[in-house]
């Protein structure tokens, strides 16, 4: 297993570590320091949840709009709570190296420090509601969404996360195994605390 390095090692990243120190917040650091400038999804979005009474209105409504759903999202789909008020949130796509991290990282290092920057874990009902609301998304964006895993029948923890193929887009997941870590360049999504 890779160690975290919780400190900057290049001028680049010793500049993110300083303006993170100040205040500035990750959302503003992602699009200065992407090498895709394709991306279609900005860095901030605000996005609706709620209005649904079971999470499978969620798979319904993913099918319908022609997205794929992969069979473990399916059961993570079903076990998910969704939230019963309306509510929008803003998210933001954050990198583990706008984050201060230069080498893999575990997933909740990763969570931890952005915490710290003033962010939250995601609902698990982010992952549909973005997925039905980012139609535009590259094959080269594979943002995972930052909230609680989901543990299937077997105890392995997933967090839903969004692809595009040839074959189109689709809801997936990742699993997050103890060992697991993630490159600094990995995306993840957020939520932004107001």
């Amino acid at each position: 297993m890779d160690s975290t390095s919780i400190g900057p090692s290049t001028p680049e990243q010793h500049a993110i570590a300083n303006k993170l120190e100040h205040g500035l917040n990750p959302l503003q650091l992602l699009d200065g320091n992407r090498s895709n400038t394709r991306s279609k999804l900005p860095p901030s979005i605000s996005i609706r949840l709620g209005g649904r009474t079971q999470p499978n209105e969620y798979r319904d409504s993913l099918q319908r709009a022609g997205f794929n759903i992969c069979g473990t999202a399916n059961l993570l789909l079903a076990s998910m709570t969704v939230i019963e008020p309306v509510i929008v949130l803003g998210l933001v796509r954050v990198t583990g190296a706008a984050l201060g991290f230069t080498r893999r990282s575990s997933f909740d290092s990763i969570c931890d420090r952005a915490v710290t920057q003033g962010l939250d874990l995601c609902p698990a009902e982010v992952g549909p509601a973005l997925r039905l609301n980012w139609t535009d998304q590259s094959e080269d964006e594979l943002p995972c969404i930052a909230m609680e895993a989901i543990t299937d029948k077997e105890g392995s923890p997933f967090v839903f996360a969004l692809t595009r193929y040839e074959n189109g887009s689709w809801l997936t997941v990742n699993l997050l195994r103890g060992t697991d870590t993630c490159r600094p360049d990995e995306e993840f999504v957020f939520v932004r605390k107001h």
